[in-house]
């Protein structure tokens, strides 16, 4: 079955994810008329693949690409989407951002970003959500650990919509 609504050349870099009633999101990125400029979008099914309502863009903030999305999702079916920012420029530093949503798909909070470090590119994030009680957020920061690309994590409670970074590096 067709995931998204709205067709256009560039739909790329889809991910999903499930919950244990089998409810899932999926995201991906795209953008109709700013190729290169493209916007996060997501969509909500039921366990038996219905929409549960149409696609929505994700992303607040529309100067330069969002783009490479990955989405966890808890019990409730509550949902948080992250993914790389990039200014526009080219070789500047590139952002790792996230948004909470309900389980209808309605945003809970702005979006935020995640790193706390601004030089370099900051990339290929993920994130995962345990026993709805942590939001656990990983990516790529280069240049942050001395050592080019190094691997960071931001761990948060799940019900904060605006908590202050504890980065880790692994």
């Amino acid at each position: 079955f067709q995931v998204n609504e709205i067709t256009f050349g560039s739909i790329t870099q889809p991910a999903a994810a499930m919950g244990p009633s089998g409810d899932f999101v999926v995201v991906w990125d795209g953008d109709p008329n700013r190729a290169g400029d493209d916007d996060i979008h997501a969509r909500c099914f039921d366990p038996n693949g219905m929409p549960r309502a149409g696609q929505f863009t994700v992303n607040s903030v529309y100067e330069g690409a969002q783009q490479y999305p990955r989405v966890a999702i808890d019990d409730a079916n509550a949902f948080v989407v992250v993914w790389q920012h990039d200014h526009g420029y080219p070789n500047l530093a590139t952002d790792v951002w996230a948004r909470r949503f309900d389980a209808a798909g309605s945003p809970a909070g702005e979006q935020f970003q995640i790193n706390s470090y601004f030089t370099g590119k900051q990339q290929s994030a993920d994130v995962a959500i345990a026993a709805g009680e942590f939001l656990v957020t990983v990516w790529q920061s280069d240049g942050q650990d001395g050592s080019g690309y190094g691997v960071f994590a931001r761990i948060e409670p799940w019900t904060t919509t605006d908590p202050d970074p504890v980065e880790t590096p692994y």
